[in-house]
């Protein structure tokens, strides 16, 4: 064994006490700091007999009124950061200028690839690697700095708006969620802010999307991130649609000459909630979608009554002097659960000369299984549950009709998902509308997920036939769908 250090030579050791207690010698207050001298150094492994030292002794604190006042933080654990005990998912939408432009990724079991013919124990594998974001792209607002009269805590959190945000992810192979032959999804911690008006940070969990080894897998990440980055806010959150309509009148206009634009069914028109009774129908010069200027989601949606004092009231200011009386209005709320879940950005690695890693082969499609040895981009998502079992015997008709919904309304908004199986419709308790201690799944809330063989029609180029085959694939998923949910009679 090597000669013990000299004592003599040894620094001192700095230890803090809890705020309210001071160290104290003799009975006499002291510095804040004590400096301790570890003494000789012993190793029980190879001096089994060594006599150990006497135990420290400690003076009692003049004023034991001070233990009381202790800041209970002081005593907190230490949160090992990849847990994921009683942590809640991400389920609100980024602030912009809050939204991460850097991912600083910890990933010891390189799952993402980062590293490439890594070693046992390879020491490179502990070091946290930086990610940074393709989508959504940086709006405006996002470097907008704070108005001149804004409120002081505005103000005090100013530099977090103007800054690059940056949020930290924290990845471990025990905690994934499910996996294909393309791609891999980890439940994984996530630390950012999540608050322009505090600088404290957030730990919550998301969905995290790996690609495989092969140039396919890549791309179908890529393609994802796109449709996500093209999806209205409107797809990934409950949304209420309030109409105006006349009175409800017996109509003999067609079922499909009635269904509003937005893909709504004929049966949320006429359900109970609308105040119409079934069977009555609107001719599309009777409805009309009021403009509250942005996406009116269940917790803000106004009442019917705030409502109808509104539009009453623009009626009246319309309606001139010895003109007809308007016709009576009635309004319609029709509830739109999300269909997607919201997207918390696509990002890439960083290469040495700080650009991003943005290596494809071009002329591979999605189903190439070309050998890549590439760090793969990540994909983070909001968690949505667990896959659905379409079975008449696991699921009513009522709950496969509004999976069959949400595909309905993804078509009418230009998209088609084209991988329209069980395993890709997520379900979770609801509805997201209340708090989460009140969901249950007595009002299930239903995701559609996996898209990387999507098209969106915004996306596709107009030189090309693709548009013109848009409609083809709408029938052929609407089709493959009514099979899948068991709805063909």
């Amino acid at each position: 064994m090597d000669d013990c250090t000299d004592p003599a030579a040894t620094p001192t050791l700095d230890v803090g006490f809890p705020p309210g207690i001071e160290a104290q010698e003799h009975g006499k207050p002291t510095s804040e700091h004590v400096a301790l001298d570890p003494g000789p150094f012993v190793n029980p492994s190879t001096e089994p007999c060594a006599v150990p030292s006497p135990e420290p002794q400690f003076s009692q604190p003049e004023n034991l009124d001070a233990i009381f006042s202790i800041d209970p933080t002081v005593f907190d654990q230490y949160i090992y950061p990849f847990e994921l005990d009683d942590l809640e998912p991400l389920d609100t939408f980024i602030p912009d200028a809050l939204f991460p432009q850097s991912l600083i990724v910890h990933d010891p079991g390189n799952l993402t690839k980062h590293l490439e013919n890594p070693q046992p124990r390879d020491p490179r594998a502990g070091a946290p690697v930086r990610y940074v974001r393709i989508y959504p792209k940086p709006s405006s607002r996002s470097s907008a700095s704070a108005e001149p009269s804004a409120s002081p805590a505005e103000t005090k959190c100013a530099s977090l708006r103007t800054s690059h945000p940056v949020a930290r992810l924290y990845l471990r192979r025990r905690f994934r969620l499910g996996s294909g032959h393309h791609s891999a999804v980890y439940r994984a911690p996530l630390v950012l802010h999540l608050d322009e008006g505090s600088q404290a940070l957030r730990r919550v969990s998301v969905a995290a999307k790996i690609a495989c080894d092969v140039c396919g897998a890549h791309e179908m990440l890529r393609r994802e991130a796109k449709m996500y980055n093209a999806f209205p806010r409107s797809f990934q959150e409950d949304t209420v649609n309030i109409r105006q309509t006349a009175a409800c009148t017996p109509s003999a206009v067609p079922p499909e000459e009635r269904q509003d634009t937005r893909g709504v069914s004929d049966s949320a028109m006429n359900s109970e909630d609308s105040g119409c009774t079934a069977g009555a129908g609107f001719s599309d010069a009777q409805v009309l979608e009021l403009d509250f200027g942005e996406a009116i989601t269940l917790s803000n949606a106004p009442s019917q009554v705030s409502l109808a004092t509104d539009i009453a009231s623009v009626t009246n200011e319309d309606n001139v002097e010895g003109a007809a009386p308007p016709q009576p209005v009635e309004l319609t709320r029709v509830e739109l659960p999300a269909i997607v879940p919201k997207f918390f950005g696509y990002y890439a690695p960083v290469n040495e000369d700080g650009t991003p890693f943005l290596e494809e082969h071009l002329s591979c499609s999605v189903d190439a299984a070309c050998y890549v040895p590439w760090p793969s981009h990540i994909l983070l998502v909001e968690e949505c549950g667990e896959p659905i079992r379409a079975h008449p015997s696991v699921m009513s008709l009522q709950e496969r009709e509004k999976c069959y919904e949400l595909f309905k309304r993804l078509h009418a908004g230009g998209f088609v998902q084209q991988s329209p199986f069980e395993r890709n419709i997520l379900v979770q308790p609801g509805s997201l509308s209340v708090p989460r201690a009140e969901r249950t799944m007595d009002r299930p809330s239903y995701r559609i997920i996996d898209f990387g063989r999507g098209e969106a029609l915004a996306l596709l180029d107009p030189d090309e036939d693709y548009p013109e085959c848009f409609e083809d694939w709408v029938r052929k998923e609407n089709d493959e769908v009514v099979e899948e949910l068991e709805l063909r009679h």
